[in-house]
């Protein structure tokens, strides 16, 4: 739907119409405001990804967006904007009211928004600091500038506001305000939790009481700046507790020594804090340099301690205690950045700082699907709680009252009750993953890759379903006939997340490393079924592959048509997929290979991201979800595993995140007794180029021995 018109009567329904309609077709037109735009900026991170495109899910992709115009409020020596502007085409204009309305401000008359989505980043340049040690970025009055345009024009778009609202809080929610009084679509905070692999989380039916999570940097790390990302990072994990977020009630900050003091005094913390940190108290007492801590109260009662500790550990790390229970919940490392954003080192230059990837691609999805990437509710608590913290280390002079020009610094800072924090939200997901549709997009882009689309009239599905299919090197021109392999891609993702594979497997036979097949990249449509049916039937995922799909592969291609030579493989999802589905039709699968997969208990499955495949898949029937799990499908299969004896592999990357699910499902495959290979990917994390790339030996060899007929030819 479109976004809504707001005129000055009021709010209306209809949609918002831009000047320079020509372009509603192509990408939508959006307008940068930035404090300065030099290398390695969070300009040059982001908007830098809407000019020259960005990896994402394995491969490069174009923005969906086009920079129209750009305006900077400082422009340093090493600026890049001119630059830029020269080679990409955009305009770099005086004004932020002439960003949005291509109309210079000293024109007379009506105006109208001529952009579909505004970028607002002011995190670099040369501000003043204030007595809290806050530098004073111009978020507001950038900010204050849009609304005044939008209230101008009578149109409203979608705003990305980089990191939190504001340093000031009434400055913070006068922003969020607007933003409601207006129906602003709004996407603001840090890029950590959208960029963190998305396993990384809490069970969010743990009833959390203490939390004590870590952060440090190897670099210039600002209690106002960084602060910022752990204060956002550590919320994002515990916002999806029972009862959903209620706010805060009270801040206090301790810095330097007074940091120890307070561990000493805090019956709680000292364990935490050792647990998450993987080490002693005397250690991090001994090597921390300038250490923090952010110690927050909860309305709910939950404790949290955010420590900064550069020098004595790295990265970020959790340990909480749960109500009842006796060993803290840890997350070792919980900021380690998802499959989407990783790039292969070989490709690294080419596309820096891509964890910002998923900033871009979750504000094109708002602006495009008017999708949220999360809501905006965390940024303005988190916002609040560092203001907060930055006046609990403040002591105002008694003669000025409330002055910043007249105080000092407190190492043990002032408690500061924040009643104004009493900011109530939930975080779910959309459970759709996107728009459900059985055929998979194809472009022009795929067909180069070597990709073709194929469809057919399924009548499980009620509707027309794809798939994408390699064909070997010879099949055009010859008459011969090939095994075939149907490939099913990950957790969110699509056919095309078989790239990676088909790539290589056509470089290796063309070399002789592989025996020629079809690759068959099958289509699940909900991007979550785990390639299982739904319990209510309306996505028969398994079905259409096994009863359609393969009938449709076999009398469209010249395929050998036996048990023999079909195999089925997947990474991830898909890897559960292969076995799931493998191992329930042993009678059309004579290989089934498993890679790096989620093979998740139908405990896990029911809260899995929130419990979305438990919703769209299960149904919220646990019986349904035990029955169908692949630990319960194995043990049921094993028998018919000893019976039909197909050839069989699981293989994942030593530095996977899914190493421990591989290696215990390769555990209870020996515990039955089934014949299998096992292996691992050195330094190889989840990620299906890398797993490949550092396969020991040739990944294709399974192949040549599963189609020996075929490696002959």
């Amino acid at each position: 739907m479109p976004f809504p018109r707001m005129t000055r009567r009021g709010l209306l329904s209809t949609a918002a119409t831009p000047l320079l309609s020509a372009f509603a077709g192509g990408p939508k037109r959006v307008a940068a405001l930035i404090s300065e735009y030099r290398p390695g900026s969070h300009a040059d991170a982001i908007v830098g990804k809407v000019l020259n495109g960005y990896y994402w899910n394995g491969e490069p992709r174009p923005s969906r967006l086009k920079l129209a115009t750009m305006y900077t409020d400082q422009v340093p020596d090493e600026d890049m904007s001119r630059d830029l502007a020269a080679k990409h085409g955009f305009r770099i204009v005086p004004s932020i009211r002439e960003a949005l309305t291509l109309v210079s401000n000293t024109s007379i008359g009506a105006r109208q928004l001529a952009v579909d989505g505004i970028f607002l980043i002011c995190e670099h340049g040369a501000y003043p600091y204030n007595a809290l040690g806050q530098k004073l970025y111009p978020r507001y009055e950038f900010f204050k500038q849009v609304i005044d345009v939008f209230r101008e024009t009578g149109q409203v778009c979608p705003v990305f506001i980089d990191k939190h609202f504001s340093y000031d809080w009434d400055k913070a929610k006068w922003m969020y305000d607007q933003t409601k009084a207006l129906n602003v679509p709004l996407m603001a905070g840090s890029v950590e939790p959208i960029s963190r692999a998305a396993n990384i989380q809490l069970d969010p039916t743990l009833p959390l009481e203490r939390v004590v999570t870590t952060w440090s940097a190897d670099f210039f790390d600002s209690k106002d700046s960084y602060g910022f990302h752990a204060l956002e990072s550590m919320q994002s994990l515990i916002e999806r507790r029972p009862g959903g977020e209620t706010g805060i009630a009270a801040v206090q900050c301790f810095e330097r020594n007074a940091v120890w003091d307070w561990v000493a005094a805090t019956d709680w913390s000292a364990h935490l804090l050792a647990t998450a940190a993987a080490t002693n108290i005397d250690s991090l007492k001994a090597k921390a340099e300038d250490p923090i801590a952010f110690v927050l109260e909860y309305i709910s009662g939950l404790q949290v301690a955010v420590f900064r500790l550069n020098g004595s550990i790295k990265g970020r790390a959790l340990a909480a205690q749960v109500k009842g229970g006796s060993d803290p919940v840890v997350l070792p490392s919980y900021w380690t950045p998802s499959d989407a954003v990783r790039v292969p080192q070989e490709l690294r230059r080419r596309y820096p700082y891509n964890h910002f990837a998923a900033t871009v691609h979750h504000f094109e999805d708002l602006v495009l699907n008017h999708r949220d990437a999360h809501p905006v509710e965390r940024t303005l608590l988190t916002s609040g709680a560092l203001a907060a913290l930055h006046l609990s280390s403040y002591q105002p002079a008694a003669m000025y009252g409330k002055s910043l020009q007249h105080g000092r610094h407190l190492n043990k800072g002032r408690r500061i009750e924040t009643p104004h924090l009493k900011i109530a939200y939930t975080f779910r997901p959309p459970a759709d993953y996107g728009p459900v549709s059985w055929v998979p997009k194809f472009d022009d882009q795929l067909a180069a890759k070597g990709w073709k689309l194929g469809t057919f009239d399924s009548k499980l599905a009620g509707t027309k379903a794809g798939y994408f299919y390699y064909l070997p090197p010879g099949y055009e021109k010859g008459k011969s006939r090939y095994p075939v392999v149907y490939w099913l891609h990950g957790f969110g993702g699509g056919p095309a997340g078989a790239t990676p594979v088909m790539e290589r497997l056509d470089k290796a036979i063309r070399n002789g490393q592989a025996p020629p097949f079809i690759l068959i990249a099958c289509t699940d449509p909900i991007k979550v079924s785990q390639w299982t049916d739904s319990k209510d039937g309306k996505y028969p995922i398994e079905s259409v592959i096994v009863k359609e799909l393969i009938p449709h592969v076999d009398s469209r291609f010249r395929t050998i048509a036996k048990r023999e030579m079909r195999g089925i493989e997947g990474y991830s999802m898909g890897g559960y997929g292969a076995a799931y589905i493998g191992f329930r039709n042993l009678d059309q699968f004579g290989s089934i290979s498993a890679l790096a997969g989620g093979m998740l208990t139908a405990e896990r499955m029911c809260t899995v991201r929130d419990g979305v495949i438990f919703e769209k898949v299960y149904n919220h029937d646990r019986q349904y979800a035990e029955d169908h799990s692949i630990w319960t499908v194995t043990r049921t299969a094993a028998p018919g595993l000893n019976k039909w004896k197909p050839l069989l592999r699981v293989h994942v990357g030593t530095d996977d995140v899914s190493r421990k699910q591989s290696e215990d499902f390769h555990l209870l495959l020996a515990e039955l007794q089934v014949p299998h290979e096992f292996g691992m990917s050195p330094k190889a994390p989840h990620n299906t180029a890398v797993t490949f790339d550092n396969w020991v030996g040739n990944p294709f060899d399974f192949w040549r021995r599963a189609f020996p007929a075929a490696s002959k030819k």
